[in-house]
């Protein structure tokens, strides 16, 4: 449908491209913690980045009741046509669950918090003292299970007792190790 020669787009659309550029806009401010991660040295990063992640939520929800329908009309009738952005809708939440199942696959699977966590629940006091956690959760195991994995996908060659980066490992490493310089994130 069109009215004066501008695309017309059904309200509840219109709802949901403005919660798609607010949610945008809020990631954009939830990336903040990039800049001010280089420039102050976080001890707590991924504290600091929840707490960012909470002021979003707070912004996105103010925007959204703020910004008029209209504005976001006129702003899309000029940038997209319809089929277009039906599309890039459709790709972003497709795209956006694959990345979530991952993130939360690898979270379950390979984070040692939630499983220390796990440990302490299934224990029959609720607790469990260090010794206790370490004799549940073999930190060699966790590692040589890390090296296999890296192993297995090209990252890692073993030659004896030695492992060694190979060209994939090393790529890994200039694509990442930049970035972890930049947000000065420590060991742990």
């Amino acid at each position: 449908m069109e009215r004066r020669g501008v695309e017309f787009y059904p309200g509840f659309i219109i709802n949901m491209i403005k919660g798609i550029i607010i949610g945008f806009t809020c990631f954009l401010i939830f990336l903040s913690h990039v800049v001010i991660g280089h420039k102050i040295n976080i001890k707590r990063h991924f504290h600091f980045m929840s707490g960012v992640f909470f002021l979003g939520i707070l912004v996105y929800a103010i925007l959204f009741i703020a910004v008029p329908a209209d504005q976001i009309q006129r702003f899309i009738s000029a940038l997209l046509p319809l089929s277009l952005l039906a599309f890039a809708n459709g790709a972003f939440i497709y795209i956006f669950l694959c990345v979530l199942y991952l993130y939360l696959l690898q979270i379950t699977d390979r984070s040692a918090a939630v499983r220390i966590a796990v440990e302490i629940e299934k224990s029959p006091e609720k607790q469990l003292t260090m010794e206790q956690i370490k004799r549940l959760y073999d930190i060699d195991d966790k590692i040589y299970n890390g090296l296999e994995d890296m192993a297995a996908l090209g990252r890692l060659k073993k030659d004896g007792k030695y492992y060694m980066l190979t060209p994939k490992g090393r790529m890994h490493i200039r694509i990442f190790k930049p970035i972890r310089d930049y947000l000065r994130l420590t060991r742990n």
